[in-house]
């Protein structure tokens, strides 16, 4: 088992990869995008059909039964950081550490979360629709029921209970992330993405790519409730937390690992890499989670 990068080397790597996203572009994002809301929402559905399967174990233990759904749960953020694929929630972080660093100009920041969010959007909604709605897998009671409950009891906290569980919860996928990237062997990485989504899973915290799935297809599947609601009570105030959430994160990474390193003005207004950026530059990166060795 190989040891895993200093918190500070696994900060550079975040750096390189916000870099790389930035090159990178939006033609590139969106389709990885979609491929990472696919992805969250193969483990989102597995939740969902252990869950409705459970009822029994709901009623009688719903202790053990949170865990054992929060512990299914992070095979979709694993298959993410494993394939490469973007996830907007974890590039929140990301590009707010660049932007602080000024390895990254401002703009970059939602010039790369607004196609990530499309493309996880689109992606949910194709498993949503497609692989959930149309194969019949949830037609039949339990399951159907289950998750038109857990749709709508998605929606009853108020919209600043939402949003406070949107911090909460994106601080802890980020966290997942940072660990995943600090990891550099399969097992270690695997390990470090689960527990901090576990911990957010079995806690009911938001997460809006989660939500992507969850929601809309309580909605295909019968709840009483429409989409612009969704959108007003839960998408936006998840998506704002999740944003506090990767800020709450990045801001100290940065304070800790990389405040006081030399540097000088580069070309375009940006700050130069110091000596250690650059050799993690060499290496290369791909954050969603992981560093490339």
């Amino acid at each position: 088992m190989l040891e895993a990068h200093t918190p500070q080397r696994t900060t550079e790597l975040w750096l390189a990869a916000a870099e790389k996203k930035h090159a990178e572009g939006w033609m590139l994002a969106f389709p990885k995008a979609v491929m990472g809301g696919i992805l969250l929402s193969f483990g989102a559905m597995v939740s969902l059909m252990v869950g409705g399967g459970s009822h029994g174990l709901a009623t009688d233990n719903p202790g053990l039964n949170k865990l054992i759904t929060a512990a299914i749960f992070p095979i979709g953020l694993i298959m993410i950081i494993l394939t490469g694929s973007e996830l907007v929630t974890s590039n929140m972080a990301v590009f707010v550490v660049s932007t602080l660093r000024r390895r990254t100009p401002w703009w970059s920041y939602p010039a790369n979360i607004l196609p990530v969010f499309l493309g996880n959007l689109a992606g949910s909604l194709i498993v949503a629709g497609l692989f959930a709605k149309s194969s019949g897998i949830f037609d039949a009671d339990p399951y159907r029921s289950y998750v038109i409950t857990f749709a709508t009891n998605k929606l009853h906290p108020n919209w600043g209970q939402i949003f406070v569980k949107g911090i909460a919860c994106n601080f802890l996928v980020c966290v997942a992330v940072f660990q995943a990237t600090a990891a550099r062997d399969l097992i270690s990485k695997v390990v470090a993405a689960e527990l901090p989504v576990f911990v957010f899973v079995c806690l009911g915290y938001d997460h809006v790519v989660a939500n992507m799935l969850f929601i809309p297809l309580g909605l295909m599947l019968g709840a009483d409730f429409g989409s612009g609601y969704y959108i007003y009570k839960s998408m936006i105030p998840a998506f704002l937390g999740n944003a506090v959430g990767a800020a709450l994160l990045a801001m100290p990474l940065t304070l800790f690992f990389l405040t006081g390193s030399k540097s000088s003005s580069g070309a375009g207004g940006l700050v130069a890499r110091t000596d250690e950026e650059a050799r993690v530059d060499s290496a290369g990166s791909s954050v969603s989670g992981l560093g490339k060795e």
